[in-house]
């Protein structure tokens, strides 16, 4: 039986027991939440709208992933229900609108709640603001758009080496090729069906996207490069491939080959994992707790992490408050968020980074630059989704390292492939 099923059943047989941990595990605080269509997010909807009909609510809330305003009503509507309602503390957070342990005990009996990390990663996405099945191509970011036969034709992009950029990480085919290396993995497996559903989603373009994995990317301007410029260049092929990754990326377990690729030790695992071994350093003895894994998630997915340059800064930061050692952990990341900074999108990286520490701190402290990068970036915070330095975060352990040598493959045999040099040597927006 349905976990809200038989909650109803046994409602009228004996007073419901009052339900002790109200901790939130997402609550709308004036930005949208971006878990994914395939997140827990996606799930409570499906099932509040479900335990709505039942209540006799004409309410019924998009099954799309955000939790942004009309999630919170919904839920908050929710807790009205009777079922809800007698089980509900008078004070909790479920009543205005956040999905709590409680609610989520209501709607799905036994299984656990989302884990922090997962929580976290729902952070990231939101930062990202796409999802699985989002592919994009990053030649000629101009508006209006790049235009061959114009007079003086000009291609600009902020990001001439990602070439394509996929998914919640920003899965790139050039940088580190997460792409190639996500894609490999996945049909490595050799399971029919995956030979299937890859060769159904991209259809005429699945030799084409194979061709991508064998090409060289050493240098600027090679053969990689070169041939997915020949792809974007043709407007028909670009949108193949683009509609190829939506429905290669609705499959779930592509979905979870991208989450390996990522938890390994030779992708962002290992990056997260070197924030760990310098929190833990007996030098600093700190304890990572569940907003500190979630800022080593973030940073991991956009910059190069250098545990030297941390330490620096660590040590540095400890020789001033040698008395008061350890500082909370907001103030750390907020030490590390001013003085390890990456050369390029500093702005938008401290942006992100001020969410990290704004529940931690008085907000009143910002300074300039953090408030202005901080709003531009939504006025986003890690508290929106149940994150507490109150919890440590235990003991991270990286995925098993990946094989991703750099292929050898060329276009010798395809002279014919090139790429207009404007294209391959764009400007700055």
């Amino acid at each position: 039986m349905p976990a809200l099923l038989m909650v109803l059943a046994l409602a009228a047989a004996q007073p419901a027991p009052a339900m002790a941990d109200e901790r939130i595990l997402y609550a709308y605080r004036g930005f949208t939440i971006r878990d994914g269509q395939s997140g827990p997010v996606a799930r409570v909807q499906t099932a509040v709208n479900d335990a709505l009909d039942q209540c006799g609510s004409q309410t019924v809330l998009t099954v799309d992933g955000l939790f942004g305003r009309g999630t919170r009503n919904g839920l908050a509507e929710l807790a009205t229900c009777p079922t809800f309602d007698d089980v509900l503390p008078e004070d909790s957070p479920a009543r205005s609108g956040a999905l709590t342990t409680a609610t989520w005990t209501l709607l799905f009996d036994d299984e656990p709640p989302p884990s922090f990390t997962v929580r976290a990663r729902a952070l990231k996405l939101t930062f990202e603001a796409t999802d699985y099945p989002v592919m994009q191509w990053n030649f000629c970011q101009n508006r209006p758009f790049y235009d061959p036969q114009a007079d003086d034709p000009e291609c600009r992009s902020n990001d001439r080496r990602s070439f394509i950029t996929w998914g919640p990480n920003g899965a790139t085919a050039g940088h580190g090729r997460e792409v190639q290396a996500i894609i490999t993995l996945f049909l490595d497996d050799g399971a029919p069906e995956r030979e299937n559903h890859f060769a159904q989603s991209f259809g005429d373009e699945a030799a084409a996207v194979r061709t991508m994995l064998a090409l060289d990317n050493t240098d600027d301007n090679g053969p990689l490069e070169t041939y997915l410029c020949r792809v974007w260049d043709d407007s028909a092929r670009r949108a193949a491939w683009r509609e190829g990754f939506k429905a290669f990326g609705a499959n779930q377990a592509v979905q979870e080959t991208y989450r390996t690729v990522y938890r390994s030790r030779s992708f962002d695992g290992g990056k997260i994992k070197a924030f760990y071994d310098v929190w833990t350093d007996d030098a600093f003895g700190l304890v990572p707790t569940e907003v500190d894994h979630a800022f080593f998630v973030d940073r991991s997915a956009h910059m190069a992490i250098r545990s030297t340059e941390m330490r620096t800064a660590l040590a540095d930061l400890r020789a001033e408050h040698l008395d008061s050692w350890p500082l909370e952990p907001a103030q750390i990341r907020r030490h590390i968020a001013l003085t390890v900074r990456p050369n390029n999108q500093r702005t938008d990286r401290l942006g992100r980074d001020v969410a990290y520490y704004i529940d931690g701190i008085d907000a009143a402290t910002l300074s300039e630059d953090e408030r202005d990068a901080w709003t531009a970036r939504g006025k986003r915070s890690a508290g929106a989704l149940g994150l507490s330095d109150d919890r440590p975060a235990g003991i991270y352990v990286p995925g098993p390292a990946i094989a991703h040598p750099m292929p050898t493959g060329t276009l010798a045999d395809n002279p014919q492939i090139t790429c207009p040099a404007v294209v391959l040597n764009p400007t700055r927006p």
